[in-house]
């Protein structure tokens, strides 16, 4: 799994990347408030998503 734009969805922030596939692929897009929303109907969801964007940024930044 590749994710993009997380730390402005964690942050609020604005975007600062673009991000382009090399091929075909399923893209899964999710607001902030839509999060915030599936959070109380399916919170193990949530955690699962969270847990998953922790391991993507850690990785991102012990390559710097």
């Amino acid at each position: 799994m590749l994710s993009a734009g997380e730390v402005s969805f964690l942050s609020g922030a604005s975007r600062i990347t673009t991000t382009v596939a090399k091929t075909d692929c399923l893209v899964m897009v999710m607001s902030r408030m839509g999060f915030l929303k599936s959070m109380k109907v399916v919170p193990e969801v949530a955690v699962k998503l969270l847990w998953n964007l922790g391991i993507s940024l850690s990785r991102r930044f012990m390559q710097q």
